[in-house]
Parts: C-alpha cells; sequence; structure tokens
C-alpha cells in the first residue's frame, strides 16, 4: 500500500469534508464538521500557514484520495495527524507520520520533534510508539511523546 504526502488541493475538498463528518475526528482533534465549502477554507488556511512557514499540512494519498493528514506545526516542532476512518487500522498515520518525521528533521534540522494527544486516547499513542515516538510525560490531561534526531 503505497501513501503519498503532498500539500492539500482544492481537489481533495469532498475528501476532506468527507473525513470532518466523523465522530472519531471530530472528538480527537479541534477541526469543525465540514462541508465542502468549509473543507475548501480550510484547505486554503493551510495553504496561508504553508506560505508563513507556520505550518506544514500535508494529505496522504492513497489510491488518490486524501485519506488522512499529518502536519509539522512552527515553531513548536510539534507533529499532527488524523486518519479518515475507511483508513484506520491499516498502519497509514504511522508510517505518514514516519514519512513527515524524517522529512521535518532534514529539512529543518531540529532536534527533536514532539506529538501531543489527549490522555484515553489509546490509538495516537499506538501510532506514536509505531512512529518512533515514545511516551515522555502526562502532563495536563495529555501524552507527550518526543522522538530525537537520528545522531
Amino acid at each position: 500500500m503505497s501513501l503519498l504526502l503532498r500539500p492539500w488541493a482544492d481537489t481533495d475538498a469532498t475528501d476532506l469534508a468527507a473525513a470532518l463528518t466523523d465522530p472519531d475526528v471530530l472528538s480527537w482533534t479541534r477541526l469543525p464538521a465540514a462541508t465542502e465549502e468549509t473543507a475548501l477554507a480550510w484547505i486554503a488556511t493551510q495553504h496561508a500557514n504553508r506560505a508563513a512557514g507556520t505550518r506544514y499540512s500535508f494529505a496522504v494519498i492513497r489510491d488518490g484520495h486524501a485519506i488522512a493528514n499529518v502536519a509539522l506545526k512552527l515553531p513548536a516542532a510539534e507533529v499532527a495527524y488524523w486518519t479518515a476512518a475507511p483508513a484506520r487500522g491499516q498502519g497509514v498515520a504511522s508510517r505518514a507520520l514516519a514519512k513527515l518525521t524524517t522529512w521535518a528533521f532534514t529539512r529543518f534540522g531540529m532536534e527533536s520533534l514532539a506529538l501531543l494527544h489527549r490522555a484515553g486516547n489509546e490509538a495516537s499513542c499506538g501510532v506514536a510508539r509505531r512512529a518512533g515516538y515514545p511516551l515522555v510525560s502526562d502532563p495536563d490531561g495529555h501524552h507527550r511523546h518526543v522522538r530525537e534526531r537520528p545522531r
């Protein structure tokens, strides 16, 4: 199963809107439920963030469809992700996160990256571990995973 990471495009709006009707995505993220119109607005925001150098969001593409999102947030050096329901349980998130991590270390040369998620989201703990992000702390009801740059 091949995955491509690329910046979000307006042609992804239908896939994005479908993903953002999923109760699990909505409960674990700060994303609003989406229509195709709000999906297009979200995609435009991702392009603006990329141009500003503050957030690099990538659509995860499989078989021509956007099935997940991975993002690098700067200057915080944090990564984030979500996966559409039909793609869960297939290693998509951990593989996409590993690709994003390699890209971020190479492109920006940072020493470490952090992944934060709410405590209780055991699936995210598994994704983080499989992508090489061990759990380092549990502040304020959130798990903090950190991956160091390879030496």
